[in-house]
C-alpha cells in the first residue's frame, strides 16, 4: 500500500510517518507538510496524485494550533515564504493560500483532499499528534484497521525495539520511535516570551 501523510508544517507528520512506515504492508509512505520545503502549497501536486492512483490512502495529521504557530514562530518555517509568493502571483498554484491564518489555510487544505479521497473511493484517517503520544499502540491499531492493514502484521509496537532503523533519522534518537519532548519546548519560559507573536 502506498500511503501519503499531510499536516501541517509543524505536527509531526515526520513522526506519524516512521510510526505507519514500518508495517509490513505498507509498501510506500511520503509525507507533506503545509506548506511544503520549497515555501509552495502542495496542494494541487497531491491531489494529481490521488487522481493518477499514486496513492491508494490518506493519513491526515493534526496538532495542537499553539504549537504549530510556536514552532514557525520560534525556528520559521515556509509560511512566510508561501505568503510573499502568494502576494507577488496569486495566480500560481504552487501559491495558492485559502486562509491568511497559517493553521487554518492548512487545515482547510487537508478537508479538500479528504473530501477528494471520499470521491475517490481512497481510506483515510486522522491522527492527533497528542494522541499518538499518548495512546500510540491504540492509536496505530486504529489507524491501520481504518487504511484496511492487519494490525496484528505490526511488529513494532514496542517504541524501544532496537530494530528500527528503517525510517528513523537521527531526529528521534536510533533505534527509537520516542520523540524528544512532544510539546514540552513550546510551553513555559519560550511561550511567555512569545505568545504576542503567535
Amino acid at each position: 500500500m502506498n500511503i501519503l501523510v499531510l499536516g501541517c508544517e509543524g505536527s509531526g507528520t515526520r513522526y506519524v510517518t516512521h510510526n505507519i512506515g514500518l508495517h509490513p504492508d505498507v509498501s510506500k509512505i511520503q509525507h507533506f507538510s503545509i506548506p511544503d520545503t520549497k515555501d509552495t502549497n502542495p496542494v494541487n501536486l497531491i491531489l494529481q496524485g490521488f487522481k493518477e492512483n499514486k496513492y491508494d490512502a490518506l493519513v491526515l495529521v493534526t496538532r495542537d494550533p499553539t504549537c504549530v504557530k510556536m514552532s514557525q514562530t520560534l525556528w520559521g518555517g515556509g509560511w512566510a515564504g508561501l505568503v510573499e509568493k502568494y502576494n507577488i502571483n496569486n495566480k500560481d498554484q504552487n501559491y495558492q493560500i485559502f486562509s491568511q491564518d497559517f493553521v487554518k489555510n492548512a487545515n482547510l487544505v487537508q478537508e479538500l483532499i479528504a473530501n477528494v479521497c471520499e470521491s475517490l473511493g481512497k481510506k483515510y484517517d486522522v491522527v492527533g499528534y497528542e494522541s499518538i503520544l499518548q495512546l500510540r499502540i491504540p492509536v496505530l491499531k486504529s489507524t491501520f484497521v481504518m487504511l484496511g492493514l492487519d494490525p496484528n502484521q505490526y511488529n513494532h509496537y514496542d517504541k524501544d525495539d532496537n530494530n528500527l532503523d528503517k525510517l528513523i533519522g537521527s531526529w528521534a534518537g536510533k533505534g527509537s520511535l520516542v520523540p524528544r519532548d512532544g510539546n514540552k519546548k513550546y510551553f513555559g519560559k519560550l511561550y511567555i516570551e512569545n505568545k504576542d507573536k503567535i
